[in-house]
């Protein structure tokens, strides 16, 4: 199924209508990354933003509720 990214907009195939993009990829994201997608983004992200969002996800501190544990 052909899908928009609803952070930059681009078409992207998914698969699945659980999970965005690569499922390979959403697989590699911590729980916590899984719901800010979910709720955030409404399961709709292409492989490049979801990548973008595990890269960044813990680079400020945003909310303690997404802090992993130092």
């Amino acid at each position: 199924m052909e899908k928009l990214c609803t952070r930059c907009g681009g078409k992207f195939v998914s698969s699945s209508s659980v999970l965005p993009g690569n499922q390979h990829v959403f697989a590699d994201l911590d729980k916590y990354q899984q719901v800010f997608i979910r709720v955030y983004y409404k399961d709709s992200l292409c492989p490049s933003c979801t990548l973008y969002v595990r890269d960044n996800f813990y680079a400020f501190d945003i909310s303690s509720a997404y802090l992993k544990n130092k």
